[in-house]
């Protein structure tokens, strides 16, 4: 098989004791992450990225499980400059009964950010943006707005 030119993947997996900061005790944890990248041409990158998340009891009791999605779409328009779309999503099942504090069984996120960036010298660069996130839980129907920001940001390295 001849390799696609541009394309790469990878897979993180994580296992082994993780600290239940909700509920202040040790669990175990198992978490995989498959990425690719594609770069398609000179100018365009497509990146996804899916994370699998797992946390459980000692006792082996589930605490939750969650999914979240990211895409990325990055167009290179020349070495100063580029534009990224980032479309995230986040879905959380949460055994309650061994939560401390009340939470809702599910909770979903989506959440958008489209991004310009241009690099005035090497050590100034200007952002533009905007971004939103909507949320879903137990007492919700559908996704509900939860934010929305429209931002602009300098970046400057001080040399002394």
């Amino acid at each position: 098989a001849t390799p696609i030119s541009g394309l790469q993947a990878s897979m993180l997996v994580v296992t082994g004791d993780q600290v239940d900061f909700d509920n202040t005790k040790l669990g175990e944890q198992l978490r995989i992450r498959p990425t690719i990248d594609y770069n398609i041409g000179k100018h365009f990158l497509f990146r996804a990225r899916h994370t699998y998340s797992t946390l459980d009891t000692k006792t082996g009791d589930k605490i939750f499980t969650a999914n979240q999605s990211d895409l990325r779409f990055t167009y290179q328009f020349n070495v100063r400059s580029f534009l990224r779309l980032v479309v995230q999503h986040t879905d959380i099942d949460r055994n309650t009964a061994v939560y401390v504090d009340a939470v809702d069984a599910n909770s979903r996120f989506l959440g958008t950010q489209l991004l310009y960036s241009y690099k005035v010298n090497p050590q100034t660069v200007l952002f533009v943006g905007y971004s939103d996130a909507a949320e879903d839980g137990d007492t919700l129907t559908r996704f509900t707005k939860s934010s929305r920001t429209f931002f602009a940001k300098i970046g400057y390295a001080w040399l002394p």
